[in-house]
């Protein structure tokens, strides 16, 4: 298996198994979670695609929500 040189992120609820394996892990040299964490949180939430909606409202339903 190659070895990875950047980190990656993957969602957990993607993950089908684990292997334990006889290996030790070293984090990349310069490499701070907190500040990688901020900065792919940043980048995601820049690339979700957004769209502007105008609720619309019966007047039951208005006056179930006051």
């Amino acid at each position: 298996m190659a070895e990875v040189q950047t980190p990656r992120v993957y969602k957990i609820a993607n993950i089908q198994g684990i292997e334990i394996l006889d290996r030790s892990f070293s984090w990349p040299e310069g490499f701070y979670l907190l500040s990688f964490w901020g900065a792919w949180i940043a980048d995601f939430e820049r690339r979700l695609k957004s769209q502007p909606v105008t609720p619309r409202v019966s007047f039951s339903g208005l006056r179930m929500w006051n």
